[in-house]
């Protein structure tokens, strides 16, 4: 009887918080039972990502055959790109913004592309290092061009489809993986997926900014490394770069450039600017401070779309997608 007195007590206490449970929701769904929901969300999304910031596993190189198998929506043969007129392998994946380009356009970035690799032509000693490397738009057809390449993304699924894409071309020897973003610290991030479709439109957020939004648009953790670890990585002298990092571009060159003894040379640098001039995110609240620091190291900025002439520093707010040249590169614009 002292046992089912118990029980009794046990199931009178678990009624009671069934009917206060029950209570709050039928009060809330009338008018803010979403406020309830998001703080439970903020709750759960906290305690997962506190776990997450123990670890910093550093720089995080993997070979192509750890990478692991995709099942491509399709894997098309592109346009030919001069100078030498070559098409490559593009796999490609579902439901996906740049894929969907590349289907649709049969290339993607294609005036960029063609650009960095007449840049690569003048340096066929040099790395190519594809910061922000997303499907391999720029690696894939580096490696076509038979030129080393450093790949670096976060997303290890990025690199299993830029590896597949070699591979069915027989340049997969020619890159190298990296599973990082580039920043000025070693802070984990989560990347926030801001625009659903477009991996490629993905920002690296802290853990704070990470806990305020909503927990469906925040990936797993990523793990930063500065410009200098990959460099340092690199044996060849000279490496010409190309970075893409949402906003990011400041924390990551800035440390580089003003470097007094840089370990390497880097005649190109081609860099996505609109989210830099904008502060996107609040990552580059002192753009000049980047401008400043490719001047004196002894670059000028040109549009990537206009060559004809050297940017204009003081109208940087209006730039896209620029390339800035050093001084002593083979090709002066």
């Amino acid at each position: 009887m002292a046992v089912l007195g118990i029980n009794k007590h046990i199931l009178q206490k678990v009624l009671a918080v069934l009917f206060v449970c029950t209570s709050i929701f039928l009060i809330t769904s009338k008018g803010s039972s979403s406020g309830i929901m998001r703080i439970l969300s903020l709750n759960s999304l906290q305690q997962s990502l506190h776990k997450e910031t123990i670890s910093d596993p550093g720089l995080k190189e993997l070979q192509g055959k750890e990478l692991p198998i995709v099942h491509p929506h399709s894997c098309i043969r592109t346009q030919a790109i001069s100078p030498q007129q070559i098409s490559y392998i593009m796999c490609v994946k579902p439901n996906d913004y740049i894929s969907n380009l590349i289907l649709n356009d049969g290339i993607f970035e294609r005036q960029e592309v063609e650009l960095m690799i007449s840049l690569l032509a003048d340096y066929s000693n040099s790395t190519f290092l594809d910061l922000g490397a997303n499907l391999g738009t720029f690696s894939v057809a580096a490696a076509a061009f038979k030129h080393r390449v450093v790949s670096v993304d976060p997303f290890i699924m990025n690199h299993a489809y830029s590896r597949l894409s070699t591979l069915l071309q027989g340049s997969e020897d020619y890159v190298r993986y990296i599973v990082n973003t580039v920043s000025n610290g070693t802070e984990v991030l989560y990347p926030w997926y801001r625009t659903a479709g477009n991996e490629g439109a993905t920002s690296f957020i802290t853990y704070e900014t990470a806990v305020k939004k909503p927990s469906t648009e925040v990936g797993s953790p990523v793990y930063p490394v500065q410009l200098q670890d990959i460099l340092d990585t690199i044996p060849t002298d000279t490496v010409i770069i190309k970075i893409d990092i949402e906003g990011h571009e400041c924390r990551a060159l800035v440390p580089y450039l003003t470097k007094k003894n840089k370990t390497k040379y880097i005649p190109y640098i081609m860099i996505e600017w609109v989210f830099i001039s904008h502060n996107t995110d609040g990552y580059c609240p002192e753009v000049g401070i980047l401008v400043q620091a490719f001047v004196d190291s002894g670059y000028y900025a040109v549009n990537v779309y206009d060559l004809s002439k050297r940017a204009n520093n003081s109208e940087e707010k209006s730039w896209n997608n620029m390339l800035w040249v050093h001084q002593h590169a083979a090709k002066q614009f």
